[in-house]
């Protein structure tokens, strides 16, 4: 136990007493550091810990604030961090976390590959997180990490996606990623698998990636020294993270597996690592093996393979020829992406064509989804099955979480849209310096809060206003002020000139022309005098966007051009509008072709304007 039990205001100074904060740690009593890296992803790699660590030893390298070491101590581990102040912006966190928290992790000032020599000793779980891209010879770091590691060596880094699985790796001798001149490499999930068995580890397995871009993401994988062992027998909670994350995270229906006809899109309807299980077992009716089930994880994950590929792949193997089973539409769909391939390949000016024909193939296929889900709904509501409805929470016939899953979905991981919406931070800051202290801020159409946590973290408040009252719940549970409300309703119970600023990120397409201008007119109504409104909306501008992505939302009304959003916003009394033409594709530049600009050109827009 701590000497001394610190108070809120003790821990709240000594949290001050540090520059910058790398990790977000809770202290208790409602204390928690201001962190760049955020509470979901630090959850999200610590998930890949076993949970039950009593008596085992674990190194966490790069420990920064320690974070995951005082993690790995908690599940009963002994702990010893280590780091290279050297390099870093601060090195007191560490210390401070460790006072607050009274912990007994032993920590080491010290280069990584001097371990072996200064500490003597293996360990059973190593932490090698974030790290392996800062350093000028990775293959050197996997052999001294080798030496070191008794059991689990866990490595999160930085790769890269590339047209094939061949193992590479991207040298960035400046800047190049993330404007730090520490980021030496950017290998794909091959270069990082094939280095670490080239190190000596006998299993290595992708355990999950996060931030996903066209361009590449995070990664977390697990590597273990003995040979023998499966994958899933890391640790017994290892095994059931890997079994729920890998196998059953969302439940298959048993029964079709013994079918022998099926239609295609009711095979590809499934997501990810899921998709691979189904088809295995409906197609060659077995559980994949671990070197299929990896191959074709990277190849969607890179999006080397396309699902239909993946089920051409399986079906028209020899074992899949040998059982037979029919799946309706196959044939033409799977001939139509190994032409596509064959054009790429002697035409490759015309693959932005190609790769919209594939977005157009697969978003169709995505829509069959939800449209028998609504239909699913639909009939059961129709069968007067009430009591069905009412387990799913449905307003009708969809399921209370439908909006929340489909955003989960389509929308794109809250981390991924919390890095696109800092783009409006500097906006924050113009209405801060504007009205000389915090600035009054309204969220409408909140959704999963991604903008009230920016907001938060950047330490202002803000309001959040949604109708859907799953997605109220979802940033409630994350600590941020949001209430459920219809739109208009709330709008009405506002006072004039009340707010500084207004946000609205997609919602101005969920209405009809004459809501647009009344939502319009109200936010002029209740921001103050120069306040500021920022609209963000899907880009119809895009071809993608305008025909295919737009409609993967069923709630969506019609797209709404820059032009068009633009005259409203003059109408309803705003001035000096300015357009941001927000995520293109990888590939597109502003000098690209008419076609180019089209099919690749900027996805979303958003316009902000100010109140007279």
């Amino acid at each position: 136990m701590a000497e001394k039990i610190l108070t809120k205001t003790e821990k709240e100074d000594l949290i001050r007493t540090v520059p910058f904060w790398w990790h977000t740690i809770d202290f208790g009593d409602g204390v928690v550091s201001n962190g760049h890296i955020s509470k979901e992803i630090h959850d999200l790699i610590s998930s890949s810990f076993p949970k039950d660590l009593a008596g085992k030893t674990v190194l966490d390298i790069g420990t920064w604030d320690g974070y995951y070491a005082f993690e790995c101590e908690k599940r009963g581990a002994t702990v010893t961090a280590i780091d290279n102040n050297m390099h870093k912006q601060n090195s007191k966190g560490f210390e401070i976390a460790k006072t607050i928290l009274d912990s007994k992790v032993q920590y080491y000032d010290l280069d990584f590959f001097d371990v072996p020599k200064k500490l003597n000793q293996q360990f059973d779980v190593v932490l090698f997180l974030g790290v392996i891209y800062h350093l000028k010879n990775p293959l050197l770091a996997l052999e001294t990490l080798y030496q070191i590691t008794k059991d689990i060596l866990i490595i999160e880094t930085h790769y890269i996606k590339t047209q094939d699985d061949t193992p590479m790796a991207r040298f960035y001798p400046g800047k190049e990623l993330g404007n730090d001149e520490t980021n030496w490499w950017g290998p794909n999930v091959s270069a990082i698998v094939s280095m670490t068995k080239a190190a000596g580890f006998g299993l290595v397995e992708v355990f999950d990636d996060y931030n996903s871009t066209p361009e590449g993401g995070r990664l977390i994988l697990l590597a273990r020294k003995n040979k023998l062992a499966k994958v899933e027998s890391i640790t017994d909670e290892i095994k059931s993270q890997i079994k729920q994350n890998e196998i059953t995270s969302r439940k298959i229906n048993d029964s079709i597996f013994n079918q022998k006809k099926y239609k295609l899109w009711d095979l590809i309807n499934y997501e990810d690592k899921d998709l691979i299980n189904c088809l295995y077992l409906t197609i060659l009716k077995r559980w994949p093996d671990q070197a299929g089930f990896n191959f074709y994880s990277t190849s969607l994950k890179q999006r080397i393979m396309e699902p239909i590929e993946i089920l051409g792949h399986i079906r028209y193997s020899s074992e899949g020829k040998k059982i037979g089973v029919k799946v309706a539409g196959l044939k033409i769909m799977y001939s139509l992406y190994l032409l596509r391939r064959l054009i790429i390949k002697f035409l490759p000016f015309l693959k932005p064509l190609m790769d919209w024909t594939t977005d157009v193939l697969r978003l169709s296929g995505r829509l069959n989804t939800i449209r028998q889900k609504i239909d699913n709904c639909n009939q059961k509501t129709n069968q007067g099955n009430q009591q069905t409805a009412k387990q799913e929470g449905g307003k009708g016939y969809l399921a209370k979480d439908f909006f929340l899953n489909l955003a989960n979905t389509f929308r794109g991981p809250s981390a991924e849209i919390e890095n696109r919406l800092k783009i409006y931070l500097p906006y924050l800051e113009k209405i801060k310096n504007e009205v000389n202290l915090n600035p009054n801020i309204l969220d409408l159409g909140c959704g999963r809060g991604e903008w009230l946590k920016i907001i938060k973290q950047a330490g202002y408040n803000a309001l959040g206003v949604d109708q859907n009252e799953t997605m109220v719940n979802f940033c409630k549970e994350q600590g941020l002020t949001a209430v459920t409300s219809n739109l208009f309703d709330y709008l009405k119970t506002r006072r004039a000139n009340q707010f500084n600023l207004v946000t609205a990120f997609h919602l101005i397409e969920h209405l009809s022309f004459s809501e647009q201008m009344k939502l319009l007119v109200e936010i002029n109504r209740i921001l103050t005098p120069r306040g500021l409104v920022i609209i963000e909306t899907p880009n119809p501008e895009n071809l993608s966007v305008a025909n295919h992505y737009f409609y993967l939302d069923p709630s969506h009304k019609r797209p709404v051009p820059p032009l068009l959003l633009d005259f409203l916003l003059k109408e309803a009394g705003f001035v000096n509008q300015e357009v941001l033409r927000l995520h293109p594709d990888l590939g597109w530049t502003k000098n690209n072709t008419d076609l180019n600009n089209l099919v690749l050109g900027p996805r979303d827009y958003a316009i902000i304007a100010q109140k007279i």
